[in-house]
């Protein structure tokens, strides 16, 4: 599987969620990048918050961009990692922030179309 385990899910309301994930050392994200150090792709947490809006905010739009992404920490094998979600249906932005340690590892927008 592709999507790190939930460890804890925290619904904000209906449109925002925290989740606590574990991000498993085997989880094909880690395959060659970096063999000597590993550590999650940019790609591959876009990925995950996509997938994880589906599951639990029931996101049904087609994804058209990003804005404001920022990489901030690196995120390794064995992290457990807090990503926060949160649905805006105005603007049609998906808000997301990576913590890992209490330190902001990720954040972004996620753009979908109506």
């Amino acid at each position: 599987d592709r999507l790190p385990r939930v460890l804890a899910a925290t619904r904000l309301d209906a449109n925002s969620i925290d989740l606590t994930l574990d991000i498993a050392s085997n989880l094909p994200w880690f395959s060659g990048h970096f063999p000597q150090q590993p550590i999650l792709p940019g790609v591959a947490s876009t990925f995950i918050v996509h997938q994880m809006a589906i599951t639990w905010l029931g996101l049904k739009g087609q994804f058209i961009g990003m804005d404001a992404v920022k990489y901030q920490a690196i995120i390794k094998p064995n992290d457990q990692v807090q990503l926060s979600l949160k649905w805006n249906s105005d603007t049609q932005r998906l808000v997301y922030c990576y913590l890992c340690n209490e330190t902001k590892c990720g954040t972004g927008k996620l753009k979908f179309d109506k």
